[in-house]
């Protein structure tokens, strides 16, 4: 049996390409993400079925980075949002509905 392989994909028109990955925190489910749309650099948050919520800087070559991560105590965030000029960020409870 032979198996031949490409060392490059074959690229699709208008397809989306992965540029970088990795395993956000301990690898639970990610249950909500978003982008800072008020900021000139590209960051984004996500929260996780374990309770983590991590803020990540993309530089120009898709690398991330950390820029802060916290674990919660006992809300599983259900969504996240940046707020305006200020650079924090909201968390809203999946079950407690605590903000």
């Amino acid at each position: 049996m032979t198996m031949v392989s490409s060392a490059q994909p074959e690229m699709i028109q208008g397809a989306f390409v992965e540029l970088n990955a990795l395993r956000v925190g301990t690898g639970m489910e990610i249950t909500c993400m978003a982008e800072d749309p008020f900021n000139d650099t590209i960051r984004m948050v996500i929260g996780t079925r374990d309770r983590l919520v991590q803020v990540w800087s993309i530089d120009s070559n898709a690398q991330m980075r950390t820029v802060f991560s916290v674990q919660l105590d006992k809300t599983v965030p259900k969504a996240v949002a940046f707020t305006e000029h200020s650079g924090n960020v909201h968390v809203f409870g999946l079950y407690d509905g605590d903000v």
